[in-house]
């Protein structure tokens, strides 16, 4: 066995087997020959007998040190570095089909990048459910999506990156149940930032925030703020009675993103889910972003 001076984590790596099986042959006095080859054969057999795989022989999931940082994966390395993970991951493949091993090809890949410095790109502003931003990269964070995850429901249904998106949310809203309020995190972390603002009021128990949304001519339009379910921040406006002739069905597929709803009692209300990744301060600012749009729809359908 060759570099036989490398940790038995590196080891691993190489021949996709547990470290923590790895060491413990080595500690039962076995050479470094005679544990890696017990240890494939531990790995093929449960891969025959159908059991699931340790963790680190899932190519590219394990943790990776580069350049003095440990990083959770591969995938969290290219992002750090700026790199475009579908193509870091098929510069990889080539190299690991040329010969080298999964470790090596994964850091070659990191230096040419370091070496290259973050490739800057064109920016290709996007608009989902209304809300602009600069880049996918943007979109995809401040949605609690992974651009992984979007690329692959791009790949498999063939979609537009915007269609992706959006499948992937009304995947995640499927089961929500209005009228149940979440109380766990981040809804108490971002009631208060909310709640901090002007013009926005708590209620007793916690669970929504109220408003008022005031335009020209004395109209003013009642909404709350609450988290549906955990995930989501939801703008409710209720008693829209200038909406009361109108085709909802028009307004919907006009204006994506807001959903216009005729009640029990045949008022108009309107509602749009954001969602919520946990972060404060990036939710907060998106938070501003969804209000005005609303605000802006709004203000629109009076003007017409």
């Amino acid at each position: 066995m060759k570099r036989t001076t490398e940790s038995a984590a590196q080891i691993a790596r190489e021949h996709n087997i547990s470290p923590q099986l790895l060491r413990n042959r080595l500690k039962k006095g076995m050479s470094i020959e005679d544990a890696v080859k017990e240890c494939i054969n531990v790995r093929d057999a449960r891969t025959a007998s159908g059991s699931a795989p340790h963790k680190s022989s899932r190519p590219g999931q394990g943790e990776i040190e580069f350049a003095g940082e440990t990083y959770a994966s591969f995938s969290a390395a290219c992002q750090a570095l700026g790199l475009r993970e579908s193509s870091a991951y098929a510069k990889r493949k080539r190299l690991m089909d040329d010969g080298y091993s999964l470790e090596s090809a994964s850091r070659a890949v990191l230096e040419e990048a370091a070496t290259r410095g973050v490739q800057r790109r064109k920016r290709t502003p996007v608009i989902i459910n209304g809300i602009s931003y600069d880049s996918q990269l943007e979109a995809a964070g401040a949605l609690g999506l992974s651009m992984g995850s979007i690329n692959a429901r791009r790949t498999r249904d063939k979609l537009s990156f915007e269609d992706a998106v959006r499948a992937l949310l009304e995947a995640r809203t499927a089961d929500f149940v209005y009228g149940v309020p979440a109380t766990t995190h981040p809804w108490p972390e971002l009631r208060n930032a909310i709640s901090g603002n002007q013009d926005y009021q708590l209620t007793e128990d916690g669970d929504q925030i109220t408003a008022t949304l005031s335009l020209p001519g004395g109209i003013a339009i009642n909404y709350t703020i609450s988290m549906a379910v955990s995930g989501f921040l939801s703008f409710y406006f209720q008693d829209l009675d200038f909406l009361a002739s109108c085709d909802l069905n028009e307004l919907n597929s006009h204006y994506i993103g807001v959903k216009f709803l005729r009640e029990a009692d045949n008022t108009v209300s309107a509602r749009y889910d954001m969602p919520v990744i946990g972060r404060s301060q990036s939710d907060l600012a998106q938070f501003f972003k969804v209000r005005n749009f609303v605000f802006s729809i709004i203000s629109s359908i009076i003007n017409q």
